[in-house]
């Protein structure tokens, strides 16, 4: 078996460099470590929309009482990705229980 001889220490060590990386990447794809998650889990119920019912009045039912209910609209209407105008009598949404 032969002996190998390093010609050049700077490629040498960029090479193993960068061999140390992409195998620490690699083990930390494969261990699902890149993962990120919030430090709570948001919960979600879901509410039939009755009529007469509005965004704002919905907002205003399930919000917590210091919450802004602009905000609250918004994050709902995002989470669902409907409009005031696009909620119908009958339709189920999705609501954050904890804004």
């Amino acid at each position: 078996m032969g002996r190998y001889r390093i010609k050049n220490k700077f490629r040498f060590t960029l090479f193993a460099i960068i061999l140390m990386l992409g195998l620490a990447f690699s083990v930390n794809s494969l261990l699902g470590l890149d993962k990120a998650s919030g430090a709570e889990p948001r919960e979600y119920i879901q509410v039939k929309v009755q009529p007469g019912d509005t965004l704002w009045g919905l907002a205003a039912k399930y919000a917590p009482e210091n919450a802004d209910l602009r905000a609250v609209i918004y994050q709902i209407c995002e989470i669902n990705d409907i409009s005031a105008d696009t909620l119908y009598a009958g339709s189920y949404i999705t609501i954050p229980v904890s804004f």
